[in-house]
């Protein structure tokens, strides 16, 4: 499907109406917005403008988007890490996405979420398979690289996963 042209790249009026667009399928911080805008081809003055009015009808808001964004994250499993790439590539301000991090983010929560996908994310590896050191080892790699890449700290990694493998070796049919 092919994007229709903007007719006048600085009609404030059709930029507003695509930024209201973008916002009823869900919040977008500023900056996601205005690339958003600058896609669809509207000119730098009728983005600002557009920006402002948004701003002022309480409609943007970056710290209420950091927060929702924060909270699909953590329904997910992620952990601070990933969540705060994601804060940042939305164009939240690093000291924004910082605070919201460290005001939302429950460490006990965070723990549990790791715990969870750890243990899902090993019956995974171990589904049919034989116990063996080698296999072990692959597992414990194959796992550390997993939870890491979904933003959990190095060193909550490293013991969860020890201790994870320490349960399924004492309970393999578990």
């Amino acid at each position: 499907m092919k994007k229709r042209p903007i007719l006048d790249p600085e009609d404030k009026e059709a930029c507003y109406t695509q930024a209201i667009r973008a916002l009823g399928h869900r919040w977008h911080s500023v900056e996601e917005l205005r690339r958003k805008l600058r896609q669809k081809g509207f000119a730098d003055g009728a983005i600002q403008a557009t920006l402002q009015r948004l701003n002022e009808e309480k409609w943007l808001d970056d710290e209420r988007f950091a927060n929702a964004l924060l909270d699909s994250k953590v329904r997910k499993n992620l952990g601070q890490g990933r969540i705060r790439s994601h804060l940042l590539a939305a164009g939240v301000d690093s000291a924004l996405a910082t605070r919201v991090l460290r005001e939302k983010t429950d460490e006990e929560a965070e723990e549990h979420r790791l715990r969870i996908q750890c243990r899902k994310k090993l019956r995974q590896l171990r589904r049919g398979k034989r116990l063996t050191a080698e296999g072990d080892e692959k597992d414990r790699k194959k796992l550390t690289a997993y939870l890491l890449q979904q933003g959990y700290e190095y060193e909550r990694v490293r013991v969860a996963v020890r201790e994870e493998m320490r349960v399924i070796e004492l309970h393999p049919q578990d």
